[in-house]
């Protein structure tokens, strides 16, 4: 059952549409990241929802409760709902205690417990109670905004890319952290990221926008292995796009016979192979053979440049791949592929031709 609803969202601005016909379900609990490029919606569409902004056409309900009708609107501060922002919008004259309070009765006898469990329940000692936000590290201001957006009990969390500003480790320290923080207050929660690994990793339902339009929702693991098309398929992450004929479950490419799906019918198609898929094995006389280029060496992954040694005038492939002991510069190697292959869909690929 969904909780939070909306149903044909339009929003223009001018001449350009910001939002052009959004529907989305949130089930009450999950996790949804809503992704895409600059300008493709996602943010007009959480202050949409958050009531910052005014639609132009289309519904949002809350738990059966409308929230926005067409040019009707409930006003922002009656919708229950939670924001944290890139920024965290501290304020700097506030101690982190009156920070969290903000929202909070002073005359409320259970204010200073709220406070403390609230602290507890980021991870942030006592004592920093009395700090100001410039006396904190980026990542425990975002953790005062993340208990100052809870101290009000929302019933929806929104988060706006609230961990772009911080360094990698930590972002990724913190998205984890605020995970758990969610999924233990039992809060429905929806970020807007333009991170593909952030929307993949923290979600239970992933939305893609792109042109102000959803063009695909699904869970983490169906879109970034399924697609819809080869523009998603682009953004979402590496990805070797081939060729293929298909007969009988299998691809044949320019780099080899491939596995797919047995439903899918036979004929000319393009397929689409994650990089984690795909591992670096000696040659074989029967499959086509690469030459390594180039390997640059990136921490965790390698990037190689590969040439198809019996088909010279064919462009040089680019692959990123995991490994310890990648094979030398002018070394031979064939191509394995653990899984089956995603053949796009025709629509896409005759766009492409």
């Amino acid at each position: 059952m969904s909780f939070l609803t909306v149903r044909a969202l339009s929003k223009h601005y001018g001449p350009v549409a910001a939002l052009d016909d959004v529907s989305l379900d949130v089930r009450q609990g999950s996790r949804t990241a809503i992704v895409g490029p600059s300008g493709s919606g996602k943010s007009t569409l959480l202050r949409i929802i958050a009531g910052f902004e005014a639609a132009d056409a289309g519904t949002v309900e809350l738990d059966n409760a409308t929230l926005v009708d067409g040019a009707n609107a409930v006003p922002a501060h009656l919708r229950g709902i939670g924001i944290v922002s890139q920024d965290g919008a501290l304020f700097p004259h506030l101690s982190i205690a009156d920070n969290i309070a903000f929202g909070l009765d002073r005359r409320s006898p259970d204010r200073k417990k709220r406070i403390a469990d609230l602290m507890a329940l980021i991870g942030l000692d006592l004592a920093m109670l009395e700090r100001r936000p410039h006396q904190l590290s980026g990542g425990q201001q975002q953790r005062v905004a993340l208990a100052r957006a809870l101290a009000r009990q929302p019933r929806l969390m929104l988060l706006d890319e609230p961990f772009s500003a911080l360094d990698t480790g930590l972002r990724e320290q913190m998205r984890q952290a605020v995970t758990q923080i969610l999924g233990d207050a039992g809060i429905t929660a929806v970020l807007v990221t333009h991170d593909q690994a952030e929307a993949l990793s923290f979600a239970d339902q992933v939305a893609l926008m792109r042109g102000g339009r959803l063009v695909q929702r699904g869970t983490p693991r169906d879109v970034y292995f399924h697609p819809a098309d080869r523009e998603t398929a682009l953004f979402l992450g590496d990805a070797l796009i081939l060729p293929a004929k298909l007969d009988g479950g299998t691809a044949s490419t320019p780099l080899g016979c491939f596995p797919v799906a047995k439903h899918e019918p036979s004929g000319m198609a393009q397929i689409l192979l994650r990089p984690e898929q795909i591992q670096l094995v000696p040659p074989d006389s029967g499959q086509p053979q690469l030459e390594i280029l180039h390997a640059a060496f990136s921490g965790a992954n390698w990037t190689l440049q590969l040439r198809l040694i019996d088909q010279p005038n064919h462009p040089p492939l680019h692959l990123r791949i995991s490994g310890v002991d990648i094979p030398s510069t002018g070394s031979h190697v064939g191509l394995a592929v653990k899984g089956v292959a995603h053949v796009l869909e025709e629509a896409e690929m005759s766009q492409q031709q």
